[in-house]
């Protein structure tokens, strides 16, 4: 599950890498923006995604392939309306993109980006549902063989339309969000087509195409997780974009720097991000056996094991903050402004973790009220605030805004962990009074 989210977000790495070294600086910058505007609705559309992989994983552990099959239809119903939605409003609203403050070459070529990307993400979204309901199976290689496929399909079709190849017109940043939404739409046909070839799911794996009368209870149970989910994603990833919005205000080379040290912060918070869904799933197939004695053993090896991979990545990102920008990048102002925001990217790699741990642990447990209000105060009440007192204020312009963020940060991640040991102990309890 891991190597899956670097393999999703590795569409996005080689869209910035080939674009930065091979189009230039301003244009780093539009993507830059334009990426920063997608991803907040999309981690929404995951909230979603995330509620299909507990309730997949709770109905797999209590060993009822009925609800399995439920959950799978319910998600991708919600997944296929909200993209639609999502679509339809960034379409519709794309000219709103200049009330952000950004330089009017930036805007101009972020808004073609958004567009294309923002109708792509209707392929995405079903491929994520589908990918959650194998995860939470104990399957989760089928759906990482499609994706690395996809990722290969995406390089290729950058090249080719990002730089004018094969008798194609170079179409720079247009053509990385073409190439991007048609290996989107691959990788969802190809894995429809090896689910459906899976005896897994059921005799005739094919059902999941069939249309179904949707009941409203099983869907509101979806909701009821998939709905706060989606608003800590959004909480979390809208103060980033925002920080990314502040970053523009400063100018466009101190934006570019703030996307390539986004980058690597992004890459290396994969691994926490994906092991967090993991232990989500094996809360809840736990949690589903009523088994507390592995809740607790896998909620609390979880935090040890990102803890100590989070601080490798600090000590990494701390040692080579002045090559790594090298990759993303060939102007020496960016390389030496993203130098500085590496830095403070290093510091905060453990909170990061750690919030993201204890997220994954609480949504298996269907905790998510709580850890919502928590995100909402740390990010936008202590971050935000922060960094604008910082970069604007104490004028520490790019490098105060991150700060902010690191404060933000070590604050939820202290709060989220306070929670995991309240939580856990209640369950505890009521597990020791029906014994």
């Amino acid at each position: 599950m891991i190597i899956g989210l670097l393999g999703s977000t590795g569409m996005a790495w080689v869209d910035i890498m080939m674009v930065g070294r091979g189009v230039g600086t301003e244009a780093l910058a539009g993507l830059a923006f334009g990426v920063n505007i997608l991803h907040v609705w999309l981690v929404a559309g995951f909230g979603l995604v995330a509620a299909v992989s507990v309730l997949t994983a709770r109905a797999h552990g209590a060993g009822d392939p009925r609800e399995i099959r439920q959950v799978l239809r319910h998600g991708a119903a919600a997944g296929c309306v909200f993209a639609v939605l999502l679509a339809c409003g960034l379409t519709l609203g794309i000219d709103g993109l200049r009330l952000f403050g950004q330089e009017e070459a930036v805007v101009a070529i972020a808004k073609p980006y958004v567009v294309i990307n923002a109708w792509g993400y209707l392929f995405l979204l079903q491929f994520a549902v589908l990918r959650a309901f194998c995860e939470a199976q104990d399957r989760p290689w089928l759906p990482l063989q499609v994706l690395f496929c996809g990722l290969g399909l995406n390089i290729f079709l950058n090249w080719i339309f990002i730089f004018g190849n094969l008798g194609v017109p170079r179409m720079e940043v247009t053509g990385a969000a073409i190439a991007t939404v048609l290996s989107h739409l691959f990788c969802l046909l190809f894995l429809v087509w090896r689910v459906g070839r899976h005896p897994w799911l059921g005799g005739d794996g094919w059902h999941f195409l069939r249309p179904r009368h949707l009941d409203w209870k099983s869907m509101r149970q979806l909701l009821a997780i998939g709905i706060p989910t989606c608003f800590q994603l959004l909480f979390e990833v809208g103060a980033f974009a925002a920080a990314a919005i502040m970053m523009g205000w400063i100018g466009a080379t101190t934006l570019a720097a703030h996307q390539v040290a986004l980058s690597l912060a992004s890459m290396s918070f994969m691994v926490p991000l994906g092991f967090s869904f993991a232990v989500a799933i094996r809360v809840g197939q736990a949690a589903g056996r009523g088994n507390q004695h592995q809740v607790r053993r896998v909620s609390f090896s979880s935090l040890g094991f990102s803890a100590v991979y989070m601080l490798v990545m600090a000590a990494l990102f701390i040692a080579l903050r002045h090559q790594l920008p090298v990759f993303f990048t060939k102007d020496p102002v960016v390389i030496a402004l993203a130098a500085q925001l590496i830095l403070v990217v290093g510091l905060f790699q453990l909170f990061d973790g750690i919030q993201v741990t204890n997220l994954g642990i609480l949504r298996g447990l269907k905790d998510v009220r709580i850890p919502t209000i928590l995100l909402l105060v740390a990010y936008w009440a202590i971050c935000l605030p922060g960094g604008y007192l910082f970069a604007f204020i104490f004028r520490w312009e790019g490098l105060g805004i991150w700060i902010g963020l690191a404060l933000g940060l070590f604050v939820v991640a202290a709060a989220l962990t306070a929670r995991t040991l309240h939580t856990t102990r209640q369950r505890d309890a009521a597990q020791a009074g029906k014994q």
